[in-house]
């Protein structure tokens, strides 16, 4: 386990690789800021690792802020990712960079976090992610693209997988979208989140390879998003979709 003292602000600055064959690293109670390297600023490539109570960012001077699994560099497999700000990554003039880009995942759990203001997608499932479980996020403002898309490309398709209970807000296309270049995914479950004030709305109107069910569309009442606080106030129908516990360092 890397993990910062507690009272201190402990700041790596670079970027951090687990590699194939680390398998069972923890990462916790960090600031990371990957602006001192042009690379993806966390790169998970293997098993078993957790990403907790981080502050991830590279001010988008960089590429994506959290890399799960390439097949040349491993599939990353059972990463858990909760409790983390993940926010301000990728160049802001590009669509290809993301806070979560779940490349080849294999059974990721992401909860309680907070990922916004990210240049492409909050949560980028493309172009091989299975089995990944989404739940209890705040995915807000990431301002080219959609908050989450289900993604494929040729015969790899993502499949599986299960965005629960997760508020997405403010996004510069849809909450939640997909988008299929060869194979369409399946078996992809949109279920009881809250959407509020997406560029384009909350889903498409068709949405080939995943099904809905049970979401809101309702502002969540945020306590302060513009200086973000994504704490929900007192009375929000959104409560059950909020992030449990203390998100970040």
């Amino acid at each position: 386990m890397l993990r910062g003292a507690p009272g201190a602000r402990a700041t790596i600055c670079g970027f951090v690789g687990f590699m194939h064959g680390g398998d069972y690293w923890r990462l916790s109670h960090l600031y990371v800021d990957g602006t001192c390297s042009t690379q993806n600023t966390v790169q998970v490539y293997a098993n078993h690792a957790t990403l907790d109570h981080l502050d991830i960012t590279n001010r988008h001077r960089a590429q994506s802020c959290v890399m799960l699994g390439t097949p040349g560099d491993g599939r990353a497999r059972y990463t858990i990712l909760q409790h983390n700000r993940i926010h301000d990554c990728g160049r802001s003039d590009s669509h290809f960079y993301h806070g979560i880009y779940a490349n080849s995942a294999r059974d990721a759990r992401v909860s309680d976090n907070y990922v916004y203001a990210n240049a492409g997608f909050g949560i980028h499932l493309y172009p091989d992610a299975q089995r990944t479980v989404v739940e209890r996020n705040v995915v807000d403002g990431n301002f080219n693209e959609s908050g989450l898309v289900f993604a494929g490309t040729g015969s790899s398709a993502s499949s599986d997988n299960r965005v629960r209970r997760n508020i997405f807000s403010g996004n510069g296309a849809y909450g939640v979208a997909a988008s299929w270049g060869g194979a369409v995914g399946h078996g992809n479950v949109v279920g009881a989140n809250c959407f509020w004030g997406n560029a384009q709305g909350a889903l498409p109107i068709t949405h080939p390879g995943f099904e809905v069910g049970q979401n809101l569309d309702i502002a969540p009442a945020f306590v302060g998003s513009t200086v973000r606080d994504y704490r929900l106030r007192r009375g929000s129908r959104c409560r059950p979709m909020e992030p449990r516990g203390h998100v970040g360092p």
